[in-house]
């Protein structure tokens, strides 16, 4: 997928939601950047095969600035590493134990934030796993 998106867009969508950038954070174009970066890791297989048009490009730009939103309030969350070995299931200090639930993919994929703004942008184009292909003739 290609970028998504303007810095002069995403500024005019953070000011329609009442929305300023962080002092700290990088500029429009950095964060626009991590988050097509973002989209195509977690979305772009599950878009391969979506006929391009104007209702799907318009939904990416929304998703890339809702997911640089979310950068800019979170930085760094939209690329996560794990170390699976690292990973605890039962910790016991004192009297005082816990466990703790799997996710329900790999370490990768249960670390990955969902961000249900952009879910809800995208889920009318993903390919939909499970569903049998449904043929009019």
């Amino acid at each position: 997928m290609a970028g998504h998106g303007t810095p002069e867009g995403f500024t005019t969508w953070l000011a329609a939601r009442g929305h300023d950038l962080p002092d700290d954070a990088p500029s429009p174009a950095i964060l626009l950047q991590r988050a097509d970066d973002y989209l195509d890791a977690v979305y772009g297989a599950r878009l391969a095969n979506t006929e391009p048009s104007d209702a799907l490009s318009l939904a990416l730009e929304r998703a890339a600035y809702a997911a640089a939103w979310h950068e800019a309030q979170n930085p760094g969350s939209l690329s996560v590493s794990v170390v699976a070995s690292q990973q605890v299931k039962r910790e016991k200090i004192d009297v005082i134990e816990a466990e703790y639930f799997q996710g329900t993919g790999g370490a990768l994929a249960t670390a990955t934030p969902q961000l249900s703004l952009v879910d809800g942008i995208l889920t009318p184009f993903l390919d939909k796993p499970g569903l049998p292909t449904i043929f009019v003739v």
